[in-house]
């Protein structure tokens, strides 16, 4: 199957075959929610030319040496063309043993594939635990036990399977238990997960469908729907080429950031649970669609290498409701040298605006760039203990343009950055990196008719102390040892 698929990355004209399932499953965020589905797709795909012979250490076997983790199966039967088929355990575990799914695979019996309907199913996987565990650099468990490994270490392919009759195969995935551990340490844990779908696998493309969640008549339900289609013929597409979609409505925040990972940068703006969560992919087409308390984010572009972006003139909007307590703090700290953040109307929002930018999809902010536009409401401020004639609140007034702020290789950049308020203005030159929050700033203004100092602020953002004035950090430019 990998041959193929070789084989149209290089140009080629493939011949019509039936997907690497995993593979599709991994290189997208749909894999994390779905790896179960996949287990099913691959087992049901190679039990026609399993007749006859043990499979399970054939499968396991195949696993290994095509991913990172593991995957163990025992009493199996299989390859019956008389009575049900099964697998009575189904362990995956990661590169370091760990186990992160549990459950067991039923089938009905294989003469079903040759009555004239070519419809089989249901295929039922019964999950008794999924555990999804989120590392530090924003990866889970379950990405690494699905990793592939690199090719000159996979075997090569003897052939792959292909179809001129369409089949299709009805699936159910039953999750009795789904844990989920953010990187900040977050929590949760969803029961009793049902999910119904349909495969359709023909000469011209596979689509697959899946829908279902928690108990509707639960208080907070999840619904989640997943889909995936590839076109082998026909000009809808690129050849190989995969269209996903996933949306989730209701989930809590950690399982939803655990799962999709283009969401994981806006982690900070959720709360306990995410109203709606849609993404979606179509070559290098992204979409992206967050809402969660009020706030509403939108993505739109093209992505290569891990780094969405738009047409000259593009703008990504981040619409923040003055009643959204994460993006108060959000908004604190694109503001240097402000400690607290609060609306002087609690109904008003907030809009950010990124220009001309450059989002990377892993949260890796040294890839940041743009252009930042923040049409603030009117709020009230309180700045930090430096410089101390600033040690008191201050109240924005309505802004005739926005405050704007560049944005270059992950740093903001505020030059003759000025902020208006009752008894002066105060004014910013600098950098913030957004990675570790290191800050470098000049700052200078005017308060009760009298002229502040210019000081230079330094220091990590929670923790900045002044020194001796200097003249003020040029954006983007080496800095010039002191």
């Amino acid at each position: 199957m990998s041959r193929s698929l070789e084989r149209a990355e290089a140009g080629a004209d493939p011949p019509r075959v039936v997907p690497r399932f995993f593979s599709c499953l991994i290189k997208g965020p749909l894999g994390c929610l779905f790896f179960a589905l996949g287990a099913v797709v691959v087992i049901v795909l190679l039990l026609p030319p399993a007749l006859g012979r043990v499979l399970d250490r054939t499968l396991e076997r195949w696993f290994e040496e095509r991913h990172a983790g593991s995957l163990e199966l025992s009493d199996a039967w299989l390859g019956s063309l008389y009575g049900p088929q099964r697998i009575e355990r189904v362990i995956l575990r990661d590169p370091n043993g760990d186990e992160v799914l549990r459950g067991e695979l039923h089938a009905p019996s294989l003469a079903e594939l040759f009555d004239r309907s070519h419809r089989f199913g249901p295929i039922v996987l019964r999950v008794e635990l999924l555990h999804l565990v989120e590392d530090e650099d924003g990866r889970t468990n379950l990405e690494r036990a699905l990793e592939e490994l690199p090719r000159a270490l996979q075997p090569p392919e003897r052939g792959g399977l292909s179809t001129d009759v369409p089949f299709e195969f009805e699936l159910e995935i039953v999750v009795a238990r789904l844990r989920s551990s953010s990187a900040e340490g977050k929590e949760a844990q969803l029961e009793d997960l049902s999910f119904h779908g349909l495969l359709e696998w023909g000469p011209a493309a596979t689509h697959l469908a899946l829908e279902g969640g928690t108990d509707p008549a639960l208080v907070h339900a999840l619904r989640a729907r997943v889909e995936l289609e590839r076109v082998e013929f026909g000009p809808r597409r690129p050849l190989g080429a995969w269209k996903s979609a996933l949306v989730l409505e209701g989930a809590p925040s950690a399982l939803a950031h655990t799962l999709c990972a283009p969401a994981r940068p806006l982690a900070l703006l959720a709360g306990e649970r995410t109203d709606r969560l849609s993404w979606s992919r179509d070559g290098q087409e992204v979409a992206l669609l967050l809402e969660d308390e009020g706030a509403r984010f939108e993505l739109l572009g093209e992505e290569q290498g891990g780094i969405v972006s738009g047409p000259k003139g593009s703008v990504l909007t981040l619409r923040l409701p003055c009643a959204n307590v994460p993006g108060r703090a959000l908004l604190a700290a694109l503001l240097p040298l402000v400690s607290a953040f609060e609306c002087a109307d609690p109904s008003a929002s907030h809009e950010l605006r990124l220009t001309d930018y450059r989002w990377p999809l892993d949260g890796d902010w040294s890839a940041l760039s743009g252009e930042l536009e923040l049409g603030l409401a009117p709020s009230q401020a309180n700045f930090a203990s430096w410089p101390r004639e600033l040690a008191t609140g201050a109240f924005f007034e309505s802004l005739s343009s926005p405050l704007r702020i560049g944005v270059h290789a992950g740093i903001l950049e505020y030059s003759q950055f000025e902020i208006p308020f009752e008894e002066g203005w105060l004014r910013i030159d600098g950098t913030l990196e957004l990675a570790n929050g290191l800050g470098d700033f000049l700052v200078s203004g005017e308060r009760d008719g009298s002229v502040i100092v210019p000081l230079r602020i330094t220091g990590t953002r929670d923790a900045l102390a002044p020194e001796a004035a200097g003249p003020p950090p040029i954006p983007g430019a080496p800095e010039v040892p002191r």
